[in-house]
């Protein structure tokens, strides 16, 4: 029963997914946000060969049996989804607060022996509802893991209900022990470093990236798979796409001329367009879990209305886009460089791919992927350069079951392709050559 405080980047998924599988774990709940289910889902394949399954409707009443006949032991819900697949009532009154025991829990709660709690300072205001699922969810498990790289966003009470949930609040002397010696005075804050040696000594621990960059490599890249908020408008587009390609290749007798290669592009830009619309929210809300933890973050992307959209929604950010100036391009990289207060930079791949220098940044993320993966290393190395004292962490946010996963595994095949061959980049990485491979994968519908 534990928080893991690592600084981002440092692995705490895959430590966690050690952890739960060297303790013999039976049967465990991965709570999570929206955003990370599937990249959640890949990690524990990955790191373990086995399945995990995402709740969903299709599976809201018959999960369970999942477990019981042996084929799953590991469960992925999302925070928002917590009521659907594990409240059977709530029945607060209307003139209270709600308590905890006024939710009447679901008996397939008991089937987990481990929780895991992903980004675990949302559950940071004690009184929320979803603060009250989450300490009865994990009432009595032998195993509870909380995930986060900002315990404590704004005063020690945020750790009221962290603690609560893990089952460690009694250990800081329960709700009132606690208030009464580390939330008093004109902040609210008191005793903070007998706060902090009773953390680390029970439940809590922490590394950031300076503490290990020798153990780093210098530059990692992570993939975030998302579903994306407008599938069925994605769909159709990916359907019409398909029906082209069926019509024109058997016209051509599956060769790739020149005009299908031209209309082919126009309209994997469309399915590109619509795969980062409907991932402009997980983009956002993994914008905001970087600032909250004090970091600076450069975005790419390629369309400016996706840009617009990012800017609007992230207050203080600035822009690398072909409509700036040259002298408001410096500016806003100046103001990135050098402005703490500056964390956010939204850079098109291509203005903001080259030229320029951005080490006050060891993250990197893509909301949209270039045709080429020349285009991404280097956009990845505005920040991967002289003067950068981190690792530096490049994220590509995925559309899952869209475009942008073919373009992602062509990008790593043509990479792992020039590594072999030095210097091929002008012939591995053509224009032809991507769209072809597209056009290749997508044919396999027809």
């Amino acid at each position: 029963r534990i928080i893991n405080g690592d600084d981002m980047g440092l692995g705490k998924t895959a430590q966690t997914i050690a952890t739960l599988t060297g303790a013999g774990a039976k049967c465990i709940l991965v709570i999570c946000p929206a955003t990370l289910k599937e990249n959640w889902k890949r990690e524990w394949k990955m790191w373990t060969g086995k399945e995990a399954m995402v709740l969903n409707d299709r599976v809201k009443n018959t999960w369970p049996q999942y477990y019981k006949v042996g084929m799953i032991n590991v469960f992925i819900c999302n925070y928002e989804s917590l009521k659907k697949y594990f409240i059977q009532q709530i029945n607060k009154p209307e003139d209270k607060p709600l308590r905890l025991n006024h939710i009447v829990f679901k008996e397939t709660i008991d089937l987990f022996d481990a929780v895991v709690i992903d980004e675990l300072h949302r559950t940071k205001d004690y009184k929320t509802q979803l603060s009250k699922f989450c300490m009865g969810i994990t009432r009595g498990k032998e195993y509870v893991i909380g995930l986060t790289g900002t315990p404590v966003v704004n005063k020690p009470i945020d750790l009221l209900a962290q603690l609560q949930i893990i089952g460690r609040l009694v250990e800081f002397g329960g709700y009132k022990g606690f208030t009464d010696r580390f939330c008093q005075g004109y902040n609210q804050s008191s005793n903070l470093k007998e706060l902090n040696f009773l953390l680390n000594k029970t439940c809590f621990f922490r590394r950031l990236k300076k503490d290990v960059l020798n153990d780093l490599p210098d530059k990692m890249r992570q993939i975030v798979s998302c579903e994306i908020t407008n599938q069925k408008d994605y769909n159709k587009a990916q359907a019409d796409f398909i029906n082209f390609l069926r019509e024109n290749l058997n016209k051509s007798e599956g060769e790739i001329t020149t005009a299908l290669r031209g209309e082919a592009m126009v309209q994997m830009g469309i399915l590109k367009k619509l795969s980062a619309k409907g991932k402009i929210d997980a983009m956002i809300e993994q914008i905001r879990e970087v600032v909250e933890a004090g970091e600076k973050i450069i975005v790419f992307a390629t369309h400016k209305d996706v840009i617009a959209e990012l800017k609007q929604a992230i207050p203080g950010s600035v822009t690398v886009i072909g409509d700036d100036s040259m002298d408001q391009r410096q500016r806003n990289v100046d103001a990135f460089q050098n402005n703490p207060k500056c964390q956010v930079i939204l850079c098109n791949i291509q203005s903001g791919g080259v030229g320029i220098t951005l080490t006050s940044s060891s993250r990197v993320a893509f909301i949209e992927l270039p045709w080429h993966p020349a285009h991404a290393d280097q956009a990845e190395d505005r920040a991967w350069r002289i003067g950068q004292k981190n690792s530096v962490q490049c994220t590509y946010l995925l559309g899952k079951d869209t475009i942008d996963e073919y373009i992602y595994n062509i990008i790593e095949k043509k990479r792992a392709m020039v590594a072999q061959v030095t210097g091929a980049e002008n012939d591995i990485s053509t224009e032809h050559s991507m769209v072809d491979d597209l056009i290749g994968m997508f044919t396999k519908n027809v």
